[in-house]
């Protein structure tokens, strides 16, 4: 009776461990302004800005490189092609994602920002993965604003790959 009270007592000090930790590392990068608080699903989200600026590579330089950089996410810009990639590898998860162009028409311009892979671990996408993902949309749009204050974005349901680990 007594080992199955302290299982019990450990785990529930162990989810409210992963919890508290959680939250902790959630306000601070809210605080920072590197992240927005967003629902569990939006990675599984296309989102596509509309705005009026055209140069490509005036939005790859407006995305901060240094809080990337800083949360382990690779900028890779193939401008030519009208796309960008990152990718995030952290400990227990990645995932890649891809800015690209969509297009033009009457004077308004179309890109659109989606996770198109990620690994999970046994029980879903990582804490780590989510806060790396949300710090990426967080970067793009900010890039967006400071170019455009104007800037648009629509969500939709995404088609995406998973891979999970066991381990």
């Amino acid at each position: 009776m007594g080992g199955i009270f302290f299982v019990v007592l450990f785990s529930g000090g162990m989810f409210f461990l992963v919890w508290y930790l959680n939250n902790k590392k959630k306000t601070e990068l809210m605080s920072k302004g590197q992240i927005v608080d967003r629902g569990n699903n939006f990675y599984k989200q296309a989102h596509t800005f509309t705005t009026r600026t055209g140069d490509f590579s005036a939005i790859a330089r407006a995305i901060d490189h240094y809080v990337l950089g800083e949360n382990k996410i690779t900028f890779e810009p193939y401008i030519e092609q009208g796309q960008i990639v990152f990718n995030n590898r952290v400990n227990f998860g990645s995932f890649r994602a891809r800015l690209k162009t969509l297009g033009h028409q009457d004077g308004q311009y179309y890109y659109q920002f989606q996770v198109e892979t990620w690994s999970e671990g046994q029980y879903g996408m990582t804490r780590q993965d989510l806060f790396g993902a949300n710090i990426l949309l967080t970067a793009i749009e900010k890039a967006f604003l400071r170019i455009d204050p104007e800037t648009g974005a629509d969500r939709m349901a995404a088609t995406y790959k998973t891979k999970t680990r066991l381990f």
